[in-house]
């Protein structure tokens, strides 16, 4: 994989991770619920430990970070707002659309290991995979108990 393939690949990381956290972001501040709130606020550090070093990496790359999200995340956390305005629980709500955020961070991450990156990225992608399965689980694990 050349550098530009690896920039690539981490800028789209950073991306999918950046539209998650800036909708667990939005949740929080419109959340009544207190647990669930820091457990929002956990979601959003750990969103960032990963955004810091994926952008670290294109750095040391000679690169330029992504700075964004992507358009499809903007659409997707406005069409969750206004599904959680909508419905009677809007915790049910959140947590339902912060767990497809979720599944398409997973998948992303599942994606770029795949398609065998350079040693230092699958090195970065690796260390951080059991942290972005673990989010997933966890929302997971909450939208079924919410809708149970």
């Amino acid at each position: 994989m050349t550098e530009a393939q690896a920039t690539t690949t981490l800028n789209d990381l950073i991306e999918v991770t950046r539209d998650g956290q800036r909708f667990y972001e939005e949740a929080a501040d419109k959340i009544g619920d207190e647990t669930l709130r820091a457990l929002f606020l956990r979601l959003i550090e750990s969103r960032h430990a990963l955004i810091d070093e994926l952008s670290a990496h294109v750095e040391s790359l000679g690169a330029t970070a992504a700075s964004g999200g992507t358009v499809g995340g903007t659409l997707r956390t406005l069409y969750g707002e206004l599904r959680a305005g909508l419905a009677g629980d809007h915790s049910a709500a959140f947590v339902s659309q912060l767990e497809e955020a979720e599944d398409r961070l997973l998948h992303a991450f599942e994606h770029a290991l795949e398609h065998d990156p350079d040693a230092l990225v699958r090195g970065i992608l690796g260390r951080h995979f059991p942290k972005v399965r673990s989010m997933h689980d966890e929302m997971r694990n909450l939208k079924r108990n919410l809708t149970a």
